[in-house]
C-alpha cells in the first residue's frame, strides 16, 4: 500500500523511477553476465598465449598460480552460464504463472530469484582471482625469464 501523505503526481512520479530502476537494474545485470564472460575467456586466451610464445613451457615457474588462474576464468565462465540458465528458468516459470492467473484466474505462487545476485558476485569474485594470480604468475616469470 502506498504512503497517503503523498499526492497521485508523486505516486506516479515514484512509481515511473521504480520502472526506470528495474530497467536498469535488468540492464546492468544482462551487460555484466556477457561482459564476465568475455573476460574470463579473453583472460585464458591470454594466458594460454603467454605459456605458448613468451615464456616456454620448460622454463615456466609457480605452474600453480597459473592452473589456479585458469581454473578461476574456467569456473567463472561456468558460473556465467548457470547464472544465465537459473534466470532464464525463473522468467519463463513466472510467465507461465501469470498466464496461467490471467487465463483461468488461477493463483501461482510468486517465484523469487535467490541464485543470481548470489551467482554474480561469486563470478565477479573468481574473475578477480583469476587476474590476480594470472597478473602474479607473469611477473613471477618475466622476472625468473631475464
Amino acid at each position: 500500500m502506498m504512503n497517503p501523505n503523498i499526492s497521485e503526481k508523486e505516486k506516479q512520479d515514484f512509481n515511473e523511477l521504480l520502472e526506470k530502476l528495474r530497467n536498469d537494474y535488468q540492464y546492468n545485470i544482462e551487460k555484466f553476465d556477457k561482459q564476465s564472460i568475455y573476460l574470463a575467456s579473453g583472460a585464458l586466451a591470454i594466458s594460454l598465449t603467454f605459456v605458448k610464445d613468451i615464456v616456454p613451457l620448460k622454463n615456466l615457474i609457480c605452474l600453480c598460480l597459473y592452473y589456479c588462474a585458469i581454473s578461476a576464468f574456467t569456473l567463472s565462465i561456468i558460473v556465467g552460464f548457470i547464472s544465465y540458465l537459473i534466470a532464464s528458468e525463473l522468467i519463463y516459470r513466472q510467465r507461465t504463472t501469470i498466464k496461467k492467473f490471467v487465463d483461468n484466474g488461477e493463483q501461482g505462487k510468486v517465484l523469487k530469484d535467490r541464485y543470481t545476485r548470489n551467482l554474480l558476485f561469486v563470478n565477479a569474485g573468481l574473475i578477480v582471482l583469476g587476474i590476480f594470480l594470472l597478473v602474479i604468475f607473469t611477473i613471477v616469470n618475466l622476472n625468473h625469464a631475464v
